[in-house]
């Protein structure tokens, strides 16, 4: 009887291994492999930025392609919008104009926002920008959930 029981463990202890090694595909290996196998979508890097209120100059915001294609051969069209507490034309200028073009064999294109003059005592304006939709001729995109909002911040 004893000699039954360790015969199953032991066959037992051979089968799980090799019905773990046969079940490779049912694990995701994307985080692993560092591979991205999902829908094509458009994201911001940075995600956050502070700015000094006595620094005049241009903030840029990376509009990223989050894909698994190797090689892109269409257009991305990214429209987007802003909101906050920072005011255009009185915190900033748009000196990119929505939508932007990630042009094909490219993976990224840039949003700019020209800072204006002001004042040292500001604090705490925002301005939040947002992908509102993005276009492509071959097939979908979409916005990154999580990734689709980037925050400028001016401190004193």
């Amino acid at each position: 009887m004893h000699k039954m029981k360790l015969s199953k463990a032991v066959i037992a202890l051979a089968i799980v291994p090799l019905f773990l090694l046969g079940c490779s595909d049912a694990f995701d290996q994307g985080d692993a492999e560092r591979t991205f196998d999902g829908d094509r979508q458009v994201e911001f890097k940075p995600l956050s930025t502070e700015v000094s209120a006595g620094e005049d100059g241009t903030v840029g915001l990376d509009v990223q392609l989050i894909s698994q294609e190797e090689e892109r051969l269409d257009d991305i069209e990214v429209s987007f919008s802003t909101d906050g507490s920072a005011e255009e034309g009185e915190h900033y200028e748009v000196t990119t104009s929505s939508p932007v073009t990630i042009s094909q064999g490219s993976w990224s294109t840039e949003v700019t926002f020209d800072l204006l003059d002001l004042p040292d005592d500001i604090s705490g304006v925002e301005l939040i920008v947002t992908i509102d939709d993005a276009e492509g001729a071959e097939e979908d995109v979409r916005p990154a959930p999580n990734l689709s909002e980037s925050e400028i911040t001016i401190q004193p």
